[in-house]
Parts: structure tokens; C-alpha cells; sequence
């Protein structure tokens, strides 16, 4: 029987044409729905957006104030300027990267002093963990915490001898997942046989050997050649020749 409301529909269309999608699918797959992403940032854009559309539906009996939109205005240029100097002091801190790095170069062959305690991670690899006792210790509790400050690792010794003492992270957090590249804290307390605290120093002194440049940090290289510490410049505070 034809249908007369919709004559392409023909007994069976409906079936050939489920065949269709369903073979379409099959070979290449369901279409992606793009989601719209929220916008957690307000530019200039946004806010002449947000003002256009305050204005097309304000209320006719209060129209816009003059004043209130010369209000807005100052604050729109305002954010203006402000952006304007971000992105030119970012300028300027780039053109200045260079002579950055070659004045840290300048301190290969010097003996450098700097806080232990702050430490340059890479993921997959041991690091390890530099401190002086200035007495035997019994007890050594070492935390390890990330550049959020959270608490990632605890390792423990026991029966350090008085001096330079170095304990090795093998780079994995308490759930035994690796930590990621960064810069991270250590927090270090120990104690004598007879539980009286020890004053832990986390400073040291080693002779650079080279330089090296990760990301926006500049890093110097001290300890042995061939498994390098890595120290960040900003944590050295004391420069001496040989």
C-alpha cells in the first residue's frame, strides 16, 4: 500500500535506511559532539560583550546613566593598561634571559653555598637527598613535598654518623606512582639514641661544573660529572673563588 501523506516513505525504507546509519557507524564512527568550553578568564572582549548586552537590555523607564557607562569605560581602559604592562615587563624578562644566562656561566670553577633542603627532580630517576648532622643520629625522618606543599613521600634512617649524610629518593611518591619533573622540599628531623631533637643544616657548599637552562630556571650542575646535582641559582646566597 502507498502512503499517500509521504509518498518517498515505501515499505522497507525505514529498515534499508537504519542499515544505512548503522554501516556508516560502523566504519567510521559515531560524530563528535562539541562541547562548549566555559571561559575562565575575562579580556576585553568579554567585558565589552557584557556591556554591550547590559545596554541592549536595559530597563526604559531607568535608561543607562552617563555616568555609569563613563564608570565602566575608566575601568575597561584601566584593565587595558594593565594587560599592556604585563605583557611588556614579559617582554623585557626575555630579552634579559640571555645576559641571565651568561652571567651564570661566569660561576663555573666557583664554589657555590645553597640550601639543600630545595631540590630539582627528574621523573624516572633517583635523587638524592644532602644534609649535615651535627651529631650521630638515630633516627632520621625525611618528608618530601611537592611545589603545593603536600606531603608525597616519608623515608626513614637509622644510625647516621655525625657530618655529610645522603639519603637516596628513588623518585616515587607513597602510592609508589613516579613523581613528576619539578622542583620539590625536603623537611628533615632526626633525633640522638636517647630521643633528643637534632638541629639538621641543609646548607652546602659545592664547586660548579656547568650550567644548564630548564625552562625559565636557570641550574647549576655541582657534585660529581657523570650523575650531576642540579642546584637552582635563586637558592644559591654565597659565591666564593677556589
Amino acid at each position: 500500500m502507498i502512503n499517500t501523506l509521504n509518498p518517498s516513505k515505501k515499505p522497507g525504507h525505514d529498515a534499508q535506511h537504519s542499515e544505512v546509519l548503522e554501516r556508516i557507524h560502523r566504519e567510521y564512527g559515531a560524530p563528535e559532539e562539541k562541547q562548549r568550553e566555559a571561559v575562565k578568564k575575562l579580556g576585553k572582549d568579554e567585558f565589552f560583550k557584557i556591556m554591550v548586552t547590559q545596554i541592549q537590555h536595559q530597563d526604559p523607564l531607568k535608561p543607562y546613566q552617563n555616568e555609569q557607562m563613563a564608570a565602566q569605560m575608566a575601568q575597561f581602559t584601566s584593565l587595558e593598561q594593565m594587560m599592556n604592562v604585563n605583557q611588556n615587563l614579559e617582554k623585557l624578562a626575555q630579552a634579559q634571559q640571555p645576559l641571565h644566562n651568561l652571567g651564570a656561566a661566569h660561576l663555573i670553577g666557583k664554589f657555590i653555598t645553597a640550601d639543600s633542603s630545595r631540590l630539582i627532580h627528574t621523573e624516572g630517576r633517583y635523587s638524592d637527598l644532602n644534609f649535615n648532622l651535627p651529631a650521630d643520629a638515630h633516627h632520621v625522618r625525611v618528608v618530601v613535598l611537592n611545589d603545593r606543599g603536600e606531603n608525597i613521600r616519608e623515608i626513614e634512617a637509622h644510625d647516621l654518623k655525625k657530618g655529610d649524610a645522603k639519603l637516596s629518593w628513588d623518585g616515587k611518591q607513597s602510592n609508589r606512582m613516579p613523581a613528576k619533573s619539578g622542583q620539590y622540599l625536603i623537611q628533615i628531623s632526626a633525633s640522638t639514641a636517647d630521643g633528643k631533637p637534632i638541629s639538621v643544616q641543609t646548607q652546602r657548599t659545592e664547586i660548579v661544573h656547568g650550567v644548564a637552562f630548564e625552562g625559565k630556571e636557570t641550574v647549576l650542575l655541582t657534585g660529581d660529572v657523570t650523575k650531576p646535582q642540579k642546584i637552582l641559582l635563586k637558592n644559591v646566597y654565597k659565591v666564593v673563588e677556589k
